[in-house]
This record gives structure tokens, sequence and C-alpha cells, in this order.
């Protein structure tokens, strides 16, 4: 299992890695590919965003402080904004195939914008509604992984702190294919924010904040098993990629 740490100068709000590229937005306002600098059309933006790849050539900002109005934005790489959609006050976002799939906050549900009232929905770049999923087993998404073009995993919290749900979703087909229950058994595993499936098992990732550290877990055949913890002060969340490894962001100490 590899972890892999990238460092930046300055505070962050959100980061995201296509490939060989890496682009991140600073808590100056600022937007960063492969540490360099990106002068794009001024947007209006809170201090809660998100970022997020499409592609090798464009990239979406959405500002996740928002009501009823255009929060999401795409540009491309030289800086040019595309076009404004909205999509609502976002949890997390992950983009696959021109497929903008996003999560909404479990605090959402009585929300006066009824997208933000389901669990993960599917925009077009458009912003066109595609897809929706609300479920009584799912209180709130916290990770969307990438097996492959067609195929993204959904790591659900249920309410429980002793088990998860994981579904896997079909990006052609626009629905959920399958589900699996996983049960922790360890009480210092209750509410993982990131996985991967690594060597026929899975591992989840948990910030611990009172001592500033990064676990990580291996389930297998219903054995929850600590493997590693690392030292992350200034973390920005760790994130499951592809089916190998973690990736996170933190300061340089200069």
């Amino acid at each position: 299992m590899k972890i892999k740490i990238l460092r930046t100068k300055e505070p962050i709000f959100s980061y995201d890695i296509l490939d060989d590229k890496t682009i991140y937005f600073t808590k100056k306002g600022e937007i960063f590919l492969n540490y360099e600098i990106i002068r794009t059309e001024k947007i209006v933006c809170s201090n809660d965003v998100l970022i997020r790849f499409i592609d090798s050539e464009t990239f979406l900002v959405i500002d996740r402080d928002t009501i009823n109005k255009k929060n999401a934005f795409l540009f491309n790489i030289q800086g040019k904004l595309i076009r404004s959609i909205q999509i609502g006050d976002v949890l997390d976002c992950l983009i696959i195939k021109k497929k903008i799939i996003v999560s909404y906050s479990e605090c959402l549900i009585d929300s006066s914008n009824e997208i933000e009232r389901n669990r993960f929905v599917v925009f077009d770049l458009n912003g066109n509604l595609l897809y929706k999923y609300s479920s009584k087993d799912v209180y709130e998404v916290k990770s969307f992984l990438r097996i492959n073009s067609e195929k993204i995993q959904i790591l659900c919290y249920t309410g429980s702190n002793e088990k998860s749900l994981i579904l896997d979703f079909c990006l052609n087909q626009l629905e959920v294919i399958s589900k699996k229950w996983i049960y922790f058994n360890n009480k210092n595993l209750n509410y993982p924010n990131s996985f991967i499936n690594f060597e026929n098992s899975l591992i989840f990732s948990q910030i611990d904040h009172d001592n500033f550290k990064t676990c990580f877990y291996k389930v297998e055949n219903k054995k929850c098993t600590k493997i590693k913890e690392i030292n992350l002060e200034h973390s920005q969340r760790i994130k499951g990629i592809n089916e190998i490894g973690f990736i996170g962001m933190e300061i340089s100490k200069f």
C-alpha cells in the first residue's frame, strides 16, 4: 500500500490529481497547476471551495457555501471561464467521463433545494441532472473511489459506528449495481473517511483529530486491524486513489 503526501508552501482549500498533474486552490484564492499559478477570470467564491479535474485540459471550481445560485465554474487550464452551473451545497465531488458525481451532507435532508435532499447525484457538464440517489440506509456519502472509467465505489456512513455501506455504481448505466455491508469489529475504526481495495482486502483511513494523525485499518474476513498511522498536523483530507494507495497534501515546513 502506497501513501503519497504532496506539500505546498501555504494552506489550501482543496486539491486534485490526474495522471502527472496536480491542481490546488489556496486560501488566498489562487489556483496552482503543477505548482505554477493559473491566472483565471475572476469569480466570486467563499472560503469553502472544491477543485476537481474534468480532464487534462479543463477543471471545475465549486463554491460550497452558496444558496440558489450558480456555484460551479468550468475553466480551461489557460484560466478561461467556459461556463457556470448550479449544483448546490456539495459535500464531495468526483468527475469521470464528463459526468459530475456529487454528494450532499445529511444536514441538507430538509433543504429547500430538492436536489440537495439526495445523498448523491450525477450532473452533466451543462448542469443537467442525470441521476439521483437516496436510501434510508445512507446518512451521508464519505468518499468516492474510481475503479475504472465505467465504475466507481461509494463509501457511505449509515448512522452506525459499527458498519459502513459500499455501493458499486455503474457510470454507463447510471445505476447502483451492488451493495456491500462492511462490519468493523474495532472500536477505534468508527467513522472512516476514505478507502481503497488492496490485495483482496479493504483499507480505510480515519482522522484522529485529538492526536493530529491519520490511521489506516485493514478489514479482511470480518477482522479489522490497524496497520499504519502517519502524522499530518496540517493535512488536507486523505483520498483513496484507484486501487493502489492514498494521497494527501500538507503544508511544507520551511
